[in-house]
């Protein structure tokens, strides 16, 4: 955990100039930020640029915001950005109009929720997918990496008849993202957990964006003899992955759940052949925190939320209006119309492999592998 830490860290520190002061917060600020004794608590969301359209961080936020509402009996709003020059008066807003906790969604807004929560000591602040020092009014929401890219691995093994499986990988030049990184050694170790004889190879891009070079990665993959290829390369890999599934090979997207997002809900050409997506369970997470948050248990400094964690996040309950179902597998996304390929089989096996890594009888850090390295290609 603590290199998962200082990874996550180096990675936010090369493009963010962030000013830490050390701050006291007295009695009354406490008090503010547990809400006064009959007072409904109130959370506010900052969306980053990208909006609330489509299924994006935005709208997984958003969706654990409403989760939270009848489960801990809270109140919400939010506030919108047009460009990253609103993130700061966005989040000041949040602040000014009362509201216990104020979340920002995304990395990019690092800098501007250190400086809000730095401004207003009273107030609880939250990033997801961010990094923080410790302050008692901060918390960045992170996740495990490494367990969803075992399930997809795993996954892969079970459907793989090449033995052969590949990996679109983002970087920034010499420069390999931590994120990315989670994955692979995910992808690896549930892969060989389930098949000792598969081969795990991987092709870094030069970068997250350029369809070209996705597709020209997915291309060498497939030309190695891959029949799944994961995508770990944001837009660069989406349009490697597209590519591959309308040639009918296996794919396995990423973050949020690619056959909405990239195959349009099933109407775009190839969407039987997306197997699952990785996912972060933004939705979970926020409800938890904003949980925690109202009953006084409010989490401050570097949160990483795994399946264990997840798995008893925000229950359904007892509530007065319905809830979205919980996913059956944490971690992926569902098999849609994969599904009638995978056999019940595999499909049990999966289930043993969520649980295993929900209850601890399975490692997602251990390699089961013996003679059979990872195989990369540069761009």
């Amino acid at each position: 955990m603590n290199l998962l830490l200082k990874w996550r860290r180096l990675f936010v520190v090369v493009g963010l100039t962030v000013l830490i002061c050390s701050l006291t917060l007295s009695a009354l600020a406490y008090a503010h930020h547990s809400g006064a004794a009959g007072q409904v608590f109130s959370t506010g969301l900052v969306a980053d640029e990208g909006g609330l359209s489509g299924l994006n961080f935005n709208t997984l936020a958003y969706q654990g915001l409403i989760r939270a509402e009848p489960i801990y009996t809270t109140t919400s709003m939010v506030f919108t950005s047009t460009s990253p020059a609103d993130y700061l008066p966005r989040l000041q807003q949040c602040a000014d109009q009362l509201n216990n906790l104020c979340i920002a969604v995304g990395w990019t807004m690092n800098e501007a929720v250190i400086s809000a929560s730095l401004a207003n000591s009273s107030t609880l602040f939250a990033i997801v997918d961010g990094v923080v020092d410790e302050r008692s009014n901060l918390a960045a929401i992170n996740f495990n990496l490494v367990e969803p890219g075992y399930e997809a691995g795993a996954l892969a093994g079970l459907m793989t008849e090449s033995d052969v499986v590949g990996v679109i990988a983002g970087a920034f030049g010499e420069f390999h993202i931590p994120a990315v990184e989670e994955f692979i050694v995910g992808i690896r170790n549930g892969l060989h957990h389930e098949n000792i004889n598969a081969q795990l190879l991987v092709t870094y891009t030069a970068g997250f964006n350029g369809d070209e070079m996705g597709e020209t990665a997915a291309a060498q993959l497939a030309a190695d003899g891959a029949d799944v290829i994961f995508n770990i390369a944001g837009p660069a890999g989406s349009a490697g992955i597209l590519m591959a599934a309308q040639q009918g090979i296996w794919v396995v997207g990423v973050d949020v759940d690619q056959w909405v997002t990239l195959f349009d809900s099933g109407t775009i050409s190839g969407s039987e052949k997306i197997l699952t997506s990785m996912v972060r369970e933004i939705e979970l997470a926020v409800c938890d925190t904003i949980g925690a948050a109202s009953k006084e248990q409010f989490a401050a400094g570097f949160q990483i939320y795994d399946l264990a964690r997840l798995s008893t996040s925000c229950p359904n309950g007892a509530v007065s209006a319905p809830l979205p179902p919980l996913p059956s597998l944490l971690g992926l996304a569902p098999f849609h119309e994969a599904g009638p390929a995978i056999s019940l089989a595999v499909v049990e096996e999966m289930t043993a492999v969520n649980q295993g890594l929900i209850d601890g009888s399975l490692d997602e850090a251990v390699w089961e592998g013996v003679f059979l390295p990872v195989i990369v290609r540069s761009p």
